[in-house]
């Protein structure tokens, strides 16, 4: 459940907060609160979202159709979320040539991790198997200079994994 009302005031809003919290809470179920954090701390809800204000150069920039905003939550720890966000449809972007690097490291006989590395975007990078096995991802995007690591555990043992994986993408 969401609630943004942006016309009621605090003192008409956290009474319907208060209640749309217990609905939600006796159904187990989420409440997420836009735009007001101050009553999302009073009623505890289970999520809230803020507006991200950008400078107009990110918002608008020059050069749409070569353009894409990378957002990336961070922690002490690394990357949390990361997505990547393009300013006008796929096929409106003016995708450069690509050509995708791929090494391979054995963990066991079964698992694999595949590095993943491109000098430009690459958009929609699929990866599958010709055999069964289970991907950590298998639908990616790669930004320059950013290599990405996938897991693959195979069903059964495997020698050379390279020859068992195929890429493909927006070109």
């Amino acid at each position: 459940v969401q609630l943004r009302e942006k016309d009621l005031t605090a003192a008409e809003l956290y009474p319907l907060a208060q209640e749309l919290r217990s609905l939600t809470h006796r159904y187990k179920s989420l409440l997420l609160i836009n735009d007001r954090v101050d009553l999302a701390l009073a009623i505890g809800p289970s999520s809230t979202s803020t507006p991200l204000r950008l400078p107009k150069a990110l918002v608008r920039p020059k050069n749409p159709q070569q353009s894409i905003l990378q957002l990336a939550m961070e922690n002490a720890d690394g990357v949390i979320a990361q997505n990547n966000f393009l300013y006008l449809p796929d096929k409106y972007m003016d995708w450069p040539k690509a050509q995708i690097a791929r090494t391979f490291r054995q963990l066991d006989k079964r698992k694999w991790v595949i590095t993943l590395q491109s000098d430009t975007v690459v958009k929609d990078v699929q990866v599958t198997t010709s055999i069964p096995a289970q991907l950590s991802d298998n639908y990616i995007d790669l930004m320059p200079q950013q290599p990405r690591e996938l897991t693959v555990d195979f069903a059964r043992d495997v020698e050379d994994a390279e020859p068992l994986i195929a890429l493909r993408w927006v070109k």
